[in-house]
C-alpha cells in the first residue's frame, strides 16, 4: 500500500523484507535497495549499533530493571514506595543528532507511564499498592559535561538561567514526599 502511494506521486519505491535488528539483513536490505533503485541517496540514522546498544543499556535497560525489581520488592513489603526515573527533555521533544539518547529517554517516559499503572494497582488482585512512579525530564543542567548557556547558544536555543544539579536534587527530593502523588 505504501509503495503504491509513493508510486502514485510519480516517485519510485520498493518494499524489502528484513529483520532490521540483524546486522547482515540490514546490510542486504540496503544493498538490494541500492541495486533495484539505482543507488542510495538518503538515509536517516545517527548512531552506530554499538553506540545504540550502550546508550540503550545505560539509559533504558537499567531503568527497566530498576523499575521491575523495585516494584516487586515494594509490593512484597506491602507499604508502598516511590520509584523515580531520570529522563530528559529530549525524551519529550526529541533531540537533534541524538537518536539513541532521545530514544532511550522516550523509553524512560513510556516505562514510567506503564510502570506507574502496574505499581499503583495490581491487576491480579486489584489491590492498591501505594507506589508512585515518576520521572523527571530536565533540559540542560550545568555540569562539567554541559557548559550551560554556551551550548544552548550554539544550538540556537533561548538563553535562560543555568540550572545546576541542586535543582534536580530538589525536584527528586519533592518526589519522595507523600504529597508528590499530585
Amino acid at each position: 500500500a505504501v509503495v503504491a502511494e509513493v508510486k502514485a506521486k510519480g516517485r519510485n519505491a520498493i518494499a524489502v523484507s528484513a529483520d532490521v535488528s540483524k546486522d547482515e539483513e540490514v546490510k542486504a536490505m540496503v544493498a538490494q535497495t541500492a541495486e533495484r533503485l539505482g543507488g542510495l541517496d538518503v538515509v536517516a540514522n545517527a548512531a552506530s549499533a554499538e553506540e545504540w546498544d550502550r546508550v540503550m543499556a545505560i539509559n533504558a535497560r537499567s531503568v527497566f530493571l530498576a523499575y521491575k525489581y523495585a516494584t516487586k520488592q515494594m509490593i512484597a513489603q506491602g507499604r508502598g514506595g516511590r520509584i523515580i526515573g531520570a529522563s530528559s527533555v529530549a525524551g519529550r521533544v526529541g533531540g537533534l543528532e541524538l537518536a539513541a539518547y532521545t530514544a532511550s529517554r522516550f523509553a524512560v517516559h513510556g516505562m514510567t507511564q506503564t510502570g506507574g499503572e502496574h505499581a499503583l494497582d495490581n491487576p491480579r488482585t486489584r489491590k492498591k499498592n501505594k507506589i508512585t512512579v515518576n520521572a523527571y525530564a530536565p533540559g540542560f543542567i550545568k555540569t562539567p559535561m554541559i557548559p550551560g548557556s554556551a551550548l544552548r547558544k550554539t544550538l540556537g536555543m533561548p538563553d535562560m538561567p543555568d540550572a545546576g544539579p541542586e535543582v534536580v536534587a530538589n525536584l527528586v527530593s519533592y518526589l519522595t514526599k507523600p504529597e508528590s502523588y499530585l
